[in-house]
């Protein structure tokens, strides 16, 4: 008779958080402006739906995405507009080796973030951005302009408006004060 697999919660605990966030497909999306690089615009996004994660549905995913590490797939893209008024991205999308966590993601993504934009035209580049899932969902480059255009990645507005704005960095300041 063979002997059954003993119960482990948190490995059934991290499946449940994988699965969560591959089911609605959620990333994040962070933009930063030339024009004003200290302002940070980070958001929880549906991918399938280029929209901010629902405010109702924000402390489960929440959870889900900082409490455990994943493999992330990353796309890169500075947003650039020539003089003549046309704009071009120039991306790359990247599988992180390794396994991360959601707070350790935004060191390890800097140095790919400023090769991109060492890449670009200074006097074109309106912005740079980049999109990490942790369920391996590959982006094209047509996918990738929706979400950017959804967000107003191309425009350079005040501070974030509506729901999703500094989601990630007000999330991180109150899971560390807990």
């Amino acid at each position: 008779m063979s002997r059954r697999k003993p119960y482990n919660h948190q490995a059934r605990i991290a499946r449940a958080c994988r699965s969560l966030l591959a089911v609605h497909q959620v990333a994040v999306l962070d933009i930063e402006h030339s024009t004003n690089p200290d302002q940070m615009n980070q958001r929880l996004i549906s991918l399938r739906s280029a929209l901010p994660i629902a405010r109702d549905q924000l402390p489960t995913i929440v959870d889900a995405f900082c409490d455990f590490p994943y493999r992330w797939t990353v796309y890169f893209a500075a947003l650039c507009q020539a003089p003549q008024g046309g704009r071009y991205i120039k991306a790359e999308e990247i599988a992180l080796q390794g396994v991360y966590l959601a707070g350790q993601l935004s060191d390890v993504i800097k140095a790919y973030s400023h090769e991109i934009r060492d890449r670009c035209n200074t006097l074109h580049l309106v912005a740079t951005a980049w999109i990490a899932n942790p369920s391996n969902i590959t982006l094209d480059e047509a996918q990738a302009d929706h979400i950017l255009e959804a967000f107003d990645a191309w425009t350079n507005p005040g501070p974030p408006q509506g729901l999703g704005a500094h989601q990630l960095d007000a999330i991180h300041e109150v899971k560390e004060s807990a």
